[in-house]
């Protein structure tokens, strides 16, 4: 796992693509060297047996005009001495070898000396059109490097007196070098290519490495490691600017990021004070509120059951003044009766009174008339005496009846006037005790909408004041929250004094262009 972390990090990253690069580059820069170098090699060899073939030829060419097969056959032997490791072959248009440096191969087709087809059917090529091959060819005896050349030898007017002129091509000549030297040569400069390739390559990876842990990945280290202080709330740290590039941009940033989040936490801590006392204010404020609603509310429940007791009372009442309208409608129509009866009684009074006045006198003339007749009609005087005393008692009897009657009947039509206004009076008092029942039940009614609309704001309050609690609680962990972090005092008071100012420490304005 420690490994895979490593792996994981930055510099490894880099390094390891900036040495995959550099190993591709130098890889391919050696490949070519070698190649180069190869190449020359091979084109000096090349050249050299090229020259080294047309030699031969030209030493042996007139000997071979001639027919003197003996000089060619010394010369390959001497030849054979001097130089062991060369073969030189000349065959005929038959592609068979009349003369050879290696005696055991006279007598030979070429094709058991050769190993390369290519070139086989490069003499078979040679052997129609006369023209010298274009490529030489190499071979591998017995675990050696060699280069074969061909070249073809013409049919001239020297050689016709042998071989006549019908033919163009009478044969040609094989040259086969041994190019291990050039091969050992390439493998030399190819090793040296390596190991200085190799060489370079750790010299140039060791120098980006230096340079990267210098420019790059110690200014990281630095970064991470003030960041690792602003994880741990330590926010009192600084990093140093050495520089102008993007790193140091980088770096003069989060110092500037550092020191706005000290101001900013220092200002947070400050605010959630004054919100931590204001909330806790409100809710004191509210708690006072709540409990004046809750009273409020208990007298607005109270003032609503007694205006439902006083509407209960007044409906009673009313019912009372409904009874006593009837009692007085009653008697006012028993009064009505009585006066009534009353003057029919009068009435009868005055017949009365006229009856007495008449037999008053009827006995006053039987008197008038006793005392005409004598002594004869002294009893009937005395009987017409008695009469008209009983009529005078009877009208006098019905002048005080009548006075009475009269006198009662007058207080009779007093009182039922009075008992009028009464009823009126009654009347009156229904029809308001009616609108005060009215408005009391509508008291009744808005006090029980009071107490609820209050019980409402009451349960808002309440939540209200939950609310605040709960801001203030908030606001409180906020600033222990925030209490937790480590700042630098004097930077919080230069914050206090010029709130936009951030200090800087060691970190310079940014230059121009960042």
């Amino acid at each position: 796992m420690k490994s895979f972390l490593t792996f994981q990090k930055l510099w490894v990253k880099v390094m390891a693509a900036l040495a995959l690069v550099l190993v591709t580059v130098i890889a391919i820069l050696i490949a070519n060297n070698i190649s180069n170098q190869r190449s020359s090699l091979r084109d000096q060899s090349k050249y050299d047996d090229k020259i080294l073939s047309m030699a031969i030829e030209g030493g042996m060419i007139d000997a071979l005009a001639i027919g003197n097969n003996d000089v060619v056959v010394q010369q390959f032997r001497r030849l054979h001495e001097r130089i062991p490791e060369l073969e030189v072959h000349i065959f005929d248009f038959n592609r068979d070898v009349t003369f050879s440096t290696h005696a055991t191969v006279t007598g030979k087709s070429l094709e058991h000396v050769l190993t390369s087809s290519n070139a086989v059917q490069a003499v078979g090529q040679m052997m129609v059109d006369g023209q010298e091959p274009l490529h030489e060819y190499e071979e591998i005896i017995d675990g050696k490097h060699y280069l074969s050349i061909f070249r073809p030898i013409l049919n001239d007017s020297r050689c016709f007196h042998c071989h006549g002129n019908t033919r163009k091509v009478l044969g040609g000549m094989h040259v086969r070098t041994s190019s291990e030297k050039a091969v050992a040569a390439a493998r030399s400069a190819r090793d040296k290519s390596i190991i200085f390739g190799a060489i370079g390559l750790v010299f140039l990876i060791l120098t980006i490495y230096i340079l990267f842990q210098r420019m790059v990945n110690r200014p990281l280290q630095n970064l991470l490691i003030l960041a690792g202080k602003m994880r741990e709330r330590d926010l009192t740290h600084r990093l140093e600017i050495t520089g102008r590039d993007e790193i140091n941009h980088v770096v003069a940033r989060m110092n500037i990021v550092n020191d706005e989040l000290q101001n900013t936490i220092c200002e947070m801590v400050v605010s959630s004070q004054s919100v931590t006392e204001a909330a806790t204010q409100q809710a004191s404020a509210l708690e006072q509120t709540s409990a004046s609603l809750e009273e409020m509310s208990s007298m607005t429940k109270q003032n609503a059951d007694h205006a439902k007791q006083a509407d209960q009372y007044m409906n009673e009442s009313n019912q009372v003044v409904i009874q006593a309208n009837q009692s007085m409608a009653h008697l006012i129509d028993s009064m009505q009766k009585i006066s009534k009866s009353s003057e029919e009684t009068s009435n009868i009074i005055k017949s009365i009174d006229e009856i007495a006045f008449q037999t008053n006198l009827l006995a006053l003339n039987a008197a008038v008339e006793a005392a005409r007749a004598g002594e004869a009609g002294a009893g009937f005087a005395v009987v017409a005496d008695e009469v008209r005393n009983l009529a005078m008692r009877a009208a006098e009897a019905a002048r005080n009846t009548s006075a009475l009657i009269e006198s009662t009947v007058r207080s009779i039509n007093d009182g039922s006037a009075i008992v009028s206004k009464t009823n009126e009076a009654f009347t009156a008092v229904s029809d308001n005790m009616n609108k005060t029942g009215q408005l009391i039940s509508e008291i009744a009614v808005g006090s029980n909408e009071q107490s609820l609309g209050i019980d409402q704001i009451n349960h808002a309050v309440s939540e209200i004041e939950t609310a605040t609690m709960a801001n203030a609680q908030i606001a409180a962990e906020l600033a222990a929250s925030a209490g937790k972090f480590k700042v630098d005092h004097e930077a919080d008071k230069a914050s206090k004094d010029q709130p936009r100012r951030v200090k800087r420490g060691v970190v310079p304005a940014e230059p121009s262009g960042w």
